[in-house]
């Protein structure tokens, strides 16, 4: 449901924002409870988070979870092919600075 989605972007933007970490975890898994599947521009979001607070493990759940949006997107979704690059690389460096 869009409105839900548009709900959960704006709540996980503030965390971000205001880098209450723990909370924007809580608001994304939430989020995934409800089988809401984050849009490209979350996804790279949660990764730059996880990356930001070393959480290795949830960088690696996203990116289990959304592979294969993010290795084949639809054509009618050029925006999703652009964020695979970021999403990999926050996910990286999230198990780089956790010593993974």
């Amino acid at each position: 449901d869009m409105a839900w989605r548009n709900c959960y972007r704006a709540s996980l933007l503030a965390c971000a924002k205001s880098k209450s970490f723990d909370r924007y975890f809580e608001i994304y898994n939430q989020m995934r409870n409800r089988g809401i599947a984050p849009e490209a521009t979350i996804t790279s979001q949660v990764c730059a988070v996880a990356e930001e607070t070393a959480n290795w493990r949830v960088a690696l759940e996203v990116l289990e979870a959304t592979k294969p949006r993010l290795l084949a997107p639809k054509i009618s979704e050029p925006k999703r092919s652009a964020m695979a690059g970021p999403v990999y690389a926050h996910a990286i460096s999230a198990c780089h600075r956790a010593g993974q």
